[in-house]
């Protein structure tokens, strides 16, 4: 009986003992499975912050994107602007000058006019005193004449 009990005794020993290994092997497997379990999690949210990040970087690099490219369209916008305000200045100082040399020409041409309607009158002056000359000298020349005429007939 003491055998028995002896047997009864490792058999519970060695039931025991294998039940505490097995025990421990489950509960060291559940332990590596919860450590996977961790780290699978940890991985999840490490590319989860790996993918909002990049999703952030994506939408400020197409945020940047748009502010160059609205950057670009001021500038662009800008330069025309100031190409065509430089344009309509230079078109107007040709304008002006035109009228500037229209005006000038016109001056000149009424000038010209006036001068040569003067001049046309003192011509007209010279030779009505001209004619007043010629008509005095000849009436002095026929006088002259009539005198010398007298003179000899004295003679």
């Amino acid at each position: 009986q003491r055998r028995l009990q002896q047997a009864g005794v490792e058999a519970a020993a060695e039931s025991l003992a294998f039940n505490l290994t097995v025990q421990f092997h489950v509960d060291h497997e559940k332990h590596l499975e919860a450590k996977r379990q961790k780290e699978l999690e940890q991985q999840a949210a490490l590319y989860g912050r790996i993918c909002k990040q990049q999703e952030e970087h994506a939408a400020g690099a197409r945020l940047l994107d748009r502010m160059l490219r609205e950057e670009k369209s001021q500038v662009i916008q800008m330069i025309t602007e100031r190409r065509e305000r430089r344009e309509e200045e230079a078109r107007a100082k040709q304008m002006e000058a035109h009228e500037q040399r229209t005006i000038a020409t016109a001056h000149d041409l009424f000038l010209r006019h006036k001068v040569n309607k003067r001049n046309a009158q003192l011509e007209q002056k010279m030779q009505a005193w001209a004619q007043k000359m010629d008509d005095k000298f000849g009436k002095f020349s026929q006088a002259k004449e009539a005198v010398r005429l007298e003179a000899e007939a004295k003679r």
